[in-house]
């Protein structure tokens, strides 16, 4: 379980341009683009990611929300974030 929490928290740093603790879906289409990941894959994972994990409906994922949605999407997460880049 800590290794899983601190895999999250990298990949929430990565996500969190701004620094803001949250990350939106600009923050979301900056990595995609910057990762080259497929379009199809990108939007069919990382922005319904955003649509079904956002709890408060506040258009952000705060740390809490993408702990709950890594643990759903972990397998794709961990696919997209490290074989496709140079991480």
């Amino acid at each position: 379980m800590a290794t899983r929490k601190k895999l999250v928290d990298v990949v929430f740093k990565r996500f969190d341009a701004d620094g803001s603790r949250r990350v939106d879906s600009s923050e979301l289409s900056q990595v995609i683009k910057q990762e080259g990941l497929f379009k199809e894959v990108s939007e069919c994972t990382l922005f319904d990611l955003l649509k079904y994990n956002d709890i408060n409906d506040d258009e952000h994922l705060a740390k809490d929300e993408f702990y709950t949605a890594f643990g759903e999407w972990q397998d794709q997460l961990i696919m997209l974030m490290f074989c496709h880049s140079g991480w």
